[in-house]
């Protein structure tokens, strides 16, 4: 995991693919719940890399049968996925 440590969204994907649900800290990140702050974060070089790992964190938790924090999380994505269509269309 160390050579990984730059890539966050291969992380997160490498533990949904090999079931490591609890195991990874990288699933745990979790992303400012405030709509603005959503909203700034789109702006920035991060914004792809956050989305990544949070659209694998609801995969993770539907795989776990989480199914409403699944979308509940989901739901929160929508101001930080509409301002990064809106700065890099």
């Amino acid at each position: 995991d160390q050579e990984l440590g730059d890539h966050p969204s291969v992380q997160a994907g490498r533990a949904l693919f090999t079931q490591m649900h609890d195991e990874h800290s990288i699933l745990h990140a979790s992303l400012p719940a405030d709509p603005d702050e959503l909203t700034e974060l789109g702006t920035t070089p991060g914004a792809a890399q956050a989305l990544y790992v949070a659209t694998v964190q609801t995969l993770t938790l539907r795989v776990s049968g989480e199914f409403g924090e699944a979308a509940r999380v989901t739901l929160l994505l929508r101001p930080l996925v509409d301002s990064i269509l809106d700065h890099r269309p």
